[in-house]
């Protein structure tokens, strides 16, 4: 597999794909929205929309979307992210729970909160 970078997509793109039934094409939004977008708050809902769906890849998308708004950003509101952890029940995840420990260890690292986000 080779690294591609991921398309820069405007909001109306990405949201005309999160619509839609192509799984790989609403993932590369939703990564494309936690990379590229200057508001945090967005990327975040389009991050938090995807992991309430019903698709394990998309919820996936999602928690890796949220990491990358942690990094670039620095900031995601702990809250939020704790209740659609605890609301999906994403920790006790076998296919999800390693992104869940990926993002916890963002928030640790790069907002300075632990302890499952206090």
């Amino acid at each position: 597999m080779r690294y591609e970078e991921p398309a820069k997509l405007s909001i109306a793109q990405i949201e005309d794909a999160m619509a839609g039934n192509d799984i790989d094409r609403a993932c590369s939004a939703i990564i494309s929205a936690s990379l590229y977008l200057q508001d945090w708050r967005l990327s975040q809902g389009i991050c938090l929309k995807a992991i309430a769906m019903d698709d394990k890849d998309l919820k996936r998308c999602g928690l890796i979307g949220l990491g990358h708004v942690v990094r670039i950003h620095g900031e995601v509101d702990v809250n939020l992210l704790k209740l659609a952890i605890d609301r999906f029940d994403l920790r006790n995840d076998a296919d999800l729970s390693g992104y869940v420990d990926n993002l916890m260890d963002d928030v640790a690292i790069f907002l300075a909160r632990d302890a499952y986000f206090s």
